[in-house]
């Protein structure tokens, strides 16, 4: 995808929110997205699923979401999103 200040934003926005979220009660990007994007959130993470994990489904959360999950796995969970996000941000910044 070429540079494009809609989704930049979009994504920032959902970074952001899910830095503040607590991982006992975590959001998968796809429903933080929601929030930013509501028109294009699911473009958007068909263009994310294909660039960066074209072996998942949309419809799977790609990293624990569930109380069943330990405090850690919940906050490795956390970490793992916000790491994922940032690197999809500096990819668009860069222009890949």
């Amino acid at each position: 995808m070429k540079y494009d200040i809609l989704v930049l934003q979009a994504l920032q926005k959902t970074l952001e929110d899910m830095r503040k979220r607590d991982p006992i009660f975590p959001a998968g990007i796809c429903r933080e997205l929601s929030y930013h994007a509501p028109s294009n959130s699911k473009w958007i993470m068909r263009w994310i699923r294909n660039k960066y994990m074209p072996h998942k489904h949309l419809k799977v959360h790609w990293w624990p979401t569930s109380l069943d999950c330990s405090d850690e796995e919940l906050e490795q969970s956390k970490k793992d999103r916000i790491a994922f996000l940032e690197r999809i941000i500096e990819d668009l910044m860069c222009g890949e």
